[in-house]
């Protein structure tokens, strides 16, 4: 794990990162820090996903949940 650290350190300490590589999440995102901004579910195809309790018992509990 050392080693992979190592190279990601070295690999981003050329390209810091700037406001700008937020430009696009702070849009979807939102103004409110804590999630607050209304968010609308669009599916599949939307950002934002909502996920009741009883839909991640039918998954086992698992968490990983991918659709991007």
């Amino acid at each position: 794990m050392v080693k992979f650290t190592r190279v990601v350190a070295a690999y981003f300490s050329g390209y810091p990162l700037t406001k700008e590589h937020f430009r696009a999440f702070k849009e979807i995102y939102g103004d409110d820090a804590n999630g607050g901004s209304p968010h609308v579910d669009k599916g599949e195809s939307g950002r934002w996903r909502y996920f009741t309790r009883e839909d991640i018992a039918k998954r086992g509990e698992n968490l990983d949940i991918t659709w991007l």
